[in-house]
């Protein structure tokens, strides 16, 4: 059963781009606040698989985001469905970012949904492309 926001929008799930991962993981303050309301409100926080290629590096400098990586509920991977989801995206939107377009492609998946990115306006691009875009919250950190 999906939750509802403080706006009075249902939740669902709480969905990490790279930049909101990023910046949960350093403990930026508007990420960590939006972590915690979803947490508080029931929902799974989830990181596409292909979001955690894109940050780890193999050093040191990955030991926060390892961290918050410990707590993720949820870690959809790419699907030959999703992956064909995220290209009609693309070709939709006539944008090239493969992994802002699979994270909006999960977000529709199961809704409604939560974004936290460090982009919104290319997440924005991609989820209003679509019928479901209403119930794909964007919140930027």
């Amino acid at each position: 059963m999906a939750t509802v926001s403080a706006s009075g929008a249902a939740a669902g799930r709480l969905i990490l781009d790279t930049g909101g991962l990023l910046a949960w993981a350093i403990g930026e303050q508007r990420a960590r606040e939006a972590v915690l309301r979803a947490v508080h409100r029931g929902m799974p926080i989830v990181v596409p698989t292909v979001v955690i290629a894109r940050v780890i590096r193999g050093g040191p400098r990955d030991a926060p985001i390892n961290q918050a990586l410990k707590q993720i509920q949820q870690f959809p991977v790419v699907t030959p469905l999703l992956a064909r989801q995220a290209g009609v995206l693309l070709g939709a939107t006539e944008t090239t970012d493969v992994v802002d377009a699979v994270v909006v492609a999960e977000a529709l998946r199961q809704l409604p949904a939560t974004i936290l990115t460090s982009d919104p306006a290319d997440i924005r691009r991609l989820a209003i492309s679509t019928s479901a875009h209403a119930r794909v919250q964007i919140l930027p950190v």
